[in-house]
């Protein structure tokens, strides 16, 4: 059975599952051998060798291939890897079958992606958890940091897809626990352009240490906030559904909300519902940017369709009654321009 090595966005379906980043990488493109490199493309046993290890994995599977000559293969879709591949370490994964770096998968998978989407891509990575049967599960460490991605871009700078990664990195968001939290984080904080509230970045999963007003309170010595703004003693705190269904989880989130407002914290709260439809999701922005001071301005054009295009992109639902028309501008508390204006940046 030939050897694979997942591509792009085949790889980052792999690394939404796992817990920690593989070890032990090889460089398998560091020869010139045609036979050694042709041992490297796709056979029909071995993509089906790969849906029978990963059958979350969606096919067509995309591997890299070394040569135009093994591109022609019809059982994936092959994508001929650049000068700088040859020396990059590839993680195996399974028999058979191997992984770019967490970083490179993402820088590969770039190309011809909306910034906000790579965004999102990058939070994922870069994030506290997997995804389960179950829903989700919590990593010991993230598996690729800004500083990875970052490094990754100068070192494989023949790849396709370095200036929309590097455009991308100051929207990433680390440290984000859930897929919706980092959702939430992007939809608050990217620019208008892009769908986004334009708001300030905050600290993700902040921690708050217990002070002497909360004392006689808190059951714990600090509390994590998932969002912050530890300026404005802002916290923003997403309600999952999943994770928030039992009567003692709803007991432990009261009192932290208790007693992070006895410590003089403004705390929001945000539910699956507001997240999911964009129409309730304006409410909760507005109530954000007013207790941070910093009216929404939407200066862009079309901004409800590329809202409805941002929510599709952080696979948010929403509501098929939202209304096509609607704007912010229906509320006092945001600032808006007349029809024409150019968008800001």
């Amino acid at each position: 059975m030939s050897k694979l090595i997942l591509f792009g966005t085949t790889a980052l379906e792999y690394y939404a599952h796992v817990l920690s980043r593989p070890a032990n990488a090889i460089a398998l493109g560091a020869t010139d051998d045609p036979s050694t490199l042709a041992a490297l493309a796709p056979l029909a046993s071995g993509t089906a060798h790969i849906g029978a290890c990963f059958p979350h994995l969606t096919a067509p599977y995309h591997v890299t291939v070394f040569s135009e000559r093994e591109r022609r293969q019809k059982v994936a879709r092959c994508h001929v890897a650049p000068r700088s591949l040859r020396a990059a370490p590839f993680f195996p994964i399974a028999h058979g079958i191997y992984a770019p770096s967490p970083e490179l998968a993402l820088l590969e998978s770039s190309r011809g992606r909306a910034i906000p989407e790579v965004a999102y891509e990058g939070a994922l990575l870069c994030g506290t958890f997997a995804l389960s049967e179950n829903g989700g599960a919590a990593r010991p460490a993230p598996l690729a940091t800004i500083k990875h991605l970052e490094q990754a871009t100068r070192m494989y700078a023949d790849v396709p897809g370095r200036k929309t990664l590097r455009a991308a990195l100051p929207w990433i968001l680390p440290a984000t626990a859930s897929p919706r939290e980092a959702a939430l984080a992007l939809a608050l904080t990217l620019p208008t352009c892009w769908g986004g509230c334009g708001l300030p970045q905050p600290r993700i999963n902040y921690r708050i240490d217990i002070s002497a007003r909360g004392k006689n309170l808190a059951q714990r010595r600090y509390y994590m906030a998932d969002l912050c703004w530890p300026d404005r003693r802002i916290a923003v705190e997403y309600d999952s559904d999943e994770f928030h269904l039992s009567s003692h989880q709803h007991y432990l989130d009261t009192m932290k909300r208790t007693t992070l407002e006895e410590m003089g914290y403004r705390v929001i709260t945000v539910t699956r519902q507001q997240l999911s439809a964009p129409s309730e999701f304006e409410k909760v922005a507005v109530v954000v940017a007013k207790a941070l001071r910093r009216p929404l301005r939407i200066r862009t054009q079309d901004f409800h369709a590329r809202q409805r295009a941002l929510w599709r992109t952080l696979r948010l639902s929403f509501a098929v009654s939202e209304p096509d028309e609607r704007t912010f501008s229906s509320s006092p508390e945001i600032a808006h321009s007349p029809q024409g204006t150019k968008p800001v940046f």
